[in-house]
């Protein structure tokens, strides 16, 4: 369950990198690094529920992918992902 919060999380930060870089180009970087651990953080956490015989982690993208596709102006993604 952790590792799905985690690729859940990745994917919200990584749309906020994309979005910044025209909206906050200066967070960009960040959020595009942070995104980046919380994948490797989910890997993780997956390899040791492995180990403990838990299923594989499942997540559904579709909300924020969703909320998203609304939204083609890189201002109103980066505000909608931030108050989310």
């Amino acid at each position: 369950m952790r590792a799905a919060e985690e690729l859940r999380s990745a994917l919200i930060y990584r749309a906020l990198a994309r979005a910044c870089r025209i909206a906050l180009p200066v967070f960009a970087e960040r959020f595009a690094h942070v995104a980046h651990e919380e994948v490797a953080h989910a890997r993780l956490c997956a390899s040791i529920g492995d180990e403990l015989g838990a299923p594989r982690p499942r997540y559904d993208a579709a909300p924020v992918r969703a909320r998203l596709a609304r939204l083609s102006d890189p201002y109103a993604r980066t505000v909608a992902l931030v108050t989310a």
